[in-house]
């Protein structure tokens, strides 16, 4: 039973150092990057695509759905 903790610890940060890794990358990275889940709403996104889009600082945010957003960021979006 010990084992299964210790098993199930070890995947757990495993998986913290990789979100964190993604979350570095992310933030790093000079081109603007939005992931969407199947219902097209925001699951993670970077800070870049704000500035590159020119929205309003904190308008992008996790859930928010890609039909709330400006019509220009769709068709940049949708076209990709």
């Amino acid at each position: 039973m010990g084992g299964d903790q210790n098993d199930a610890e070890k995947a757990l940060k495993k998986a913290e150092e990789k979100a964190a890794l993604l979350e570095t990358t992310l933030g790093t990275m000079a081109q603007g990057v939005a992931v969407y889940d199947s219902d097209f709403r925001i699951i993670s996104f970077n800070d870049q695509i704000q500035k590159i889009l020119d929205l309003p600082p904190g308008f992008l945010r996790v859930g928010l759905s890609l039909e709330d957003c400006p019509s220009s960021y769709k068709m940049e979006h949708l076209a990709a």
